[in-house]
């Protein structure tokens, strides 16, 4: 009898060890905001609504930051304005207090939409002497792209990215900012120019991100394009 109370004794502190160990496990708290800036550039869709920010939306072809509460295991989901069944992405997200994350949605909507959830961690800070530009590749059916500055040799900003592709931020001084930033886009493979954009730089923002997206051979609200975002200073990063 004095074995088994003995045992029963020993059971019950392991048991309570184990809760408490449990219950020391490190979280975050439930408060802050986490900032999405959400990319929405699916061929043909429409507008998309975030669950950590119900009230608001993105429009197709544009982007957009939407914010919600900061956490451990946050779902977040994308769908369709107006249609929640037409989900397009969901992922669990530890969000802490000034944590920014980037959805794309890319492909043709509704049924084969192709999307990518990332932490941001590299976006420059402001800065009055350089300007910075970084590429992402979104052009559905379309081949890895090259890009220069018009006057500059073919690949001088980017060699070759994919579909989905996302490049680095290149700086540039500030004693160029001032003349117009003609940015060339070919086709990675042989050089053959799709596209030139023409970046003017808005007062206060010195990083930028343009989006290749549309559909290759597409035309009015589906042709090829750049879809420019401008990194403000929010929580330093964007």
């Amino acid at each position: 009898m004095e074995n088994r109370r003995f045992y029963s004794s020993i059971i019950m502190i392991c048991l309570l060890l184990f809760s408490f160990c449990g219950c020391k496990k490190k979280e975050i708290i439930r408060s802050g905001t986490v900032s999405y800036n959400v990319v929405n550039v699916m061929v043909g869709g429409n507008a998309v609504v975030l669950n950590q920010s119900p009230l608001d939306s993105v429009v197709n072809r544009s982007s957009k930051i939407l914010t919600g509460t900061g956490g451990d295991h946050l779902y977040v989901s994308a769908f369709s304005y107006k249609n929640t069944a037409l989900n397009y992405f969901g992922v669990d997200v530890n969000g802490a207090d000034g944590d920014l994350f980037t959805l794309m949605l890319s492909g043709f909507w509704p049924n084969s939409v192709d999307a990518f959830f990332y932490k941001e961690v590299n976006i420059p800070p402001y800065s009055n002497s350089t300007l910075s530009v970084r590429f992402i590749n979104l052009l559905k059916g379309g081949p890895a792209i090259s890009v220069n500055l018009t006057g500059t040799a073919p690949s001088s900003e980017v060699a070759a990215l994919p579909y989905q592709g996302i490049g680095v931020f290149k700086s540039h001084l500030s004693t160029s900012i001032a003349a117009p930033f003609i940015f060339e886009i070919r086709d990675a493979s042989n050089g053959t120019l799709l596209s030139s954009y023409n970046l003017v730089p808005v007062s206060g923002i010195s990083a930028y991100t343009l989006v290749w997206n549309g559909l290759l051979g597409g035309t009015e609200k589906q042709a090829p394009g750049i879809l420019q975002i401008n990194h403000t200073n929010l929580n330093m990063q964007m």
